[in-house]
């Protein structure tokens, strides 16, 4: 069969091919974005990193995280007050 128009035209389907390929790798590359800056910010919000967090509860946090010893942690409370 013989096309005079129309994609069959040339037998030029490379070009629609390599575009979908292209628009793939675009919003793959958009959706890891995203899902790497979600994650970060689920990161600093489990770290304790959050608006509002008092100093005495950072302090209570690197104490529970290990962060700081006993002594150093009573020292923090005491200059904190």
């Amino acid at each position: 069969m013989y096309y005079e128009y129309g994609p069959m035209a040339n037998h030029d389907w490379g070009w629609g091919v390599f575009m979908a390929v292209l628009w793939l790798i675009f919003f793959a590359f958009i959706a890891l974005v995203v899902v790497r800056l979600l994650r970060y910010h689920d990161m600093t919000n489990h770290a304790g990193i959050e608006e509002g967090n008092s100093p005495k509860d950072i302090v209570k946090l690197r104490y529970a995280k290990g962060e700081i010893n006993k002594s150093e942690y009573e020292q923090l409370l005491k200059d904190l007050k």
